[in-house]
């Protein structure tokens, strides 16, 4: 930030001491429950979210699932 005579002052910096920091405990039971799928950059444009994702996941399996039925 510039003072009045246009030198800058020194930020100070903070540390940070993680000399007694412990692993999450909670970390394993995250990574276990979620579920991540990489979508090619063409598609990412067509489902901007997840939203978008699972609602047209969700219409493929109905549709799939009818036609299945029909099919029997």
């Amino acid at each position: 930030m510039p003072t009045q005579n246009g030198k800058r002052k020194r930020e100070r910096v903070k540390e940070f001491d993680f000399s007694r920091a412990v692993p999450n405990k909670f970390a394993r039971r995250f990574w276990k429950d979620s579920n991540v799928v990489v979508i090619e950059p063409d598609l990412a444009k067509i489902f901007p979210n997840s939203d978008a994702v699972n609602t047209a996941l969700r219409a493929l399996t109905n549709a799939f699932a009818k036609s299945r039925r029909k099919a029997a």
